[in-house]
């Protein structure tokens, strides 16, 4: 990696799973209207900073160790990670969305809906419909935020080759990172404040991309200066982390304003906090095996949930949600063994050898 220390491989971070847990957990209990997590949504924000972070650090390592980065295999792994339980996603949503009409008695406003959202899922940008107000996608309408990261993952590889070879390239990386991250939170902020819709902010790439790019600059900070960003690891930090964040979930007001950016901002400080501290309480319990193995399995809850959550209906929110959530875990465990592992594995095949044994195997 020209202009730094060598890049030293992550490796598999348990932990980090253990965060993604946390972020899937937020954006069901979210959708399933529970009690106290009315800023839910902003589990989101913690995939996106955890993805931008995974990726640039696998574009990172490729770079130093094999002094380029193959482009083609690096959106054939995206493909193959992606698309196979999407595809079983939009078929499951068109199938529920009809199932929905003779079983509740619905119109066909909700078949519609999801039909028309399709292309837009496969294509990855039903951030845009959503964010214009054409539609909302009925059943596959959380695309969005699937939308935002791969028009983004389009882009940052590229910017990755046309920097890594100048002199300190990785510098001006994560300048055009940080820099992007505050330009994007301030847009949104600012634009909320001037009226602008909600929807609008909530879904467009331009004033939504905060989180991931937040994530990138600090792959590059840890790649480069890993003792000086340790010492930001402190005992201190998990207990401010949980309760600063947890009152933004249980408040869920001015999002758009500072809510996101101050979860993408403690988002970054837990990640710092378990790659510096290993060993501590935080780390060790986002390690066990439960939240790893839910954390794993984030992709599959994440796209199969809604579609379930909105043929259940979520009018008695305890009945509902804990209906909603348990068919979300059986669907997405079913998926992850019979669907995503076999994929994965032919992902492998396309892997560098400093990827295989890699970060995470979920991103």
């Amino acid at each position: 990696m020209n202009g730094t220390k060598q890049c030293e491989r992550l490796g598999h971070v348990p932990a980090l799973d253990g965060i993604r847990a946390i972020a899937v957990v937020l954006v069901l209990a979210f959708h399933a209207n529970l009690p106290g997590f009315r800023g839910g949504r902003a589990g989101v924000d913690v995939f996106f900073v955890l993805s931008g972070f995974l990726i640039t650090s696998l574009l990172l390592v490729e770079h130093d160790r094999r002094g380029k980065i193959d482009l083609r295999a690096f959106w054939m792994r995206r493909a193959l990670r992606l698309y196979p339980a999407l595809i079983v996603a939009i078929a499951g949503a068109l199938f529920l969305a009809w199932l929905k009409m003779p079983v509740f008695g619905a119109t066909n406003r909700s078949l519609l809906e999801t039909l028309k959202a399709v292309p837009f899922t496969l294509f990855y940008t039903m951030n845009i419909p959503r964010a214009a107000g054409w539609s909302g996608g009925g059943m596959l309408g959380h695309a969005w935020s699937l939308a935002i990261e791969e028009q983004f993952y389009l882009i940052w590889p590229v910017v990755a080759v046309a920097l890594l070879n100048r002199r300190r390239s990785a510098v001006r990386m994560a300048q055009i990172a940080v820099a992007g991250a505050v330009v994007s939170a301030s847009l949104r902020a600012g634009m909320d404040a001037a009226g602008v819709r909600s929807e609008l902010l909530y879904n467009a790439t331009f004033s939504h991309i905060d989180g991931v790019l937040a994530g990138c600059a600090l792959a590059v900070g840890w790649a480069m200066y890993r003792g000086t960003v340790r010492k930001f690891g402190h005992p201190i930090l998990p207990p401010v982390i949980a309760i600063v964040g947890t009152l933004i979930i249980i408040r869920g007001k001015d999002m758009n304003t500072y809510g996101f950016a101050v979860i993408v901002m403690l988002t970054i400080l837990l990640i710092i906090d378990v790659l510096a501290r290993p060993e501590s309480l935080t780390a060790r319990a986002l390690s066990h095996p439960a939240p790893v193995a839910i954390g794993r399995r984030s992709y599959g809850l994440y796209i199969y949930h809604w579609p379930i959550f909105v043929f259940i209906g979520m009018d008695d929110r305890l009945l509902d949600a804990a209906l909603g959530i348990a068919a979300a875990f059986v669907v997405a465990w079913f998926s992850f063994a019979v669907i995503e592992q076999p994929f994965l594995r032919m992902k492998a095949r396309w892997a560098t050898s400093t990827e295989r044994v890699t970060l995470s195997e979920t991103m």
